[in-house]
């Protein structure tokens, strides 16, 4: 960052960056090239990626610790991954877009994303795999394609959402849903108007669905929320 009335860039390569401070990219513009990896090492940081695009982020602290996205909102464009016992926790009304075809990388069951703030998958995203410990609430984004949803446990809600674009079904992997715990949500919400519909097909593989909270719908009155729940 600086205080002249210029702009500042970073163009990374296709190398390896390690930080060990805070990773500040509010007031720049940041290229991150294809194969490029930014690591985060450092104890007790923080992430602002200002909505600019991670080719791949790691989440590896020198020793057990927590990264923070706070301030802005971050995209990986390829892999997520999140070391043995470390934490990404996603600050309140932040999101962290996960465009990669990749799963997200965990370490071990208790590498951890959390916070209040949503962990975004788009509709070319692998998802979040099945390791790890998941809290954060978990948004599937539909653009313009299916998206396959991954059987898991979830410690929060899980949203499926449009707001434009063509019509979407979000088709639930086989296997068991786990969402756990009173406010562990599963939500349809289609704010696309009379523009597309979003359609949840649990037919397809005929998953277990097991829901601690509620199971909702909404969006507008003129849109289109369809849930088909297979034999299950």
């Amino acid at each position: 960052t600086g205080a002249g009335g210029g702009s500042e860039s970073i163009t990374t390569g296709a190398g390896t960056w390690t930080v060990t401070g805070h990773v500040d990219v509010s007031n720049g513009t940041l290229t991150s090239t294809t194969g490029n990896t930014v690591i985060m090492n450092g104890l007790t940081k923080n992430l602002i990626g200002n909505g600019q695009t991670f080719y791949n982020l790691t989440i590896n602290p020198s020793s057990t610790s927590t990264i923070t996205v706070t301030t802005s909102h971050t995209i990986v464009a390829n892999t997520l991954t999140i070391a043995a016992d470390d934490t990404l926790s996603i600050g309140a009304s932040r999101i962290v877009t996960d465009n990669g075809s990749p799963d997200v990388s965990w370490g071990n069951s208790a590498s951890t994303i959390s916070g209040s703030g949503i962990l975004q998958f788009g509709a070319s995203s692998g998802g979040p795999g099945t390791g790890g410990t998941l809290s954060a609430i978990t948004r599937y984004y539909g653009a313009t394609s299916a998206t396959t949803v991954d059987a898991r446990t979830y410690g929060n809600i899980v949203r499926f959402y449009i707001d434009g674009g063509a019509n979407v079904t979000a088709t639930l992997g086989a296997g068991t849903f786990t969402l756990s715990g009173a406010s562990s949500h599963f939500e349809i919400v289609n704010d696309a108007g009379d523009f597309a519909n979003l359609s949840v097909d649990g037919a397809a593989q005929n998953p277990t669905v097991n829901i601690g909270g509620n199971l909702t719908t909404s969006g507008g009155s003129n849109s289109q929320k369809n849930l088909t729940t297979g034999t299950g």
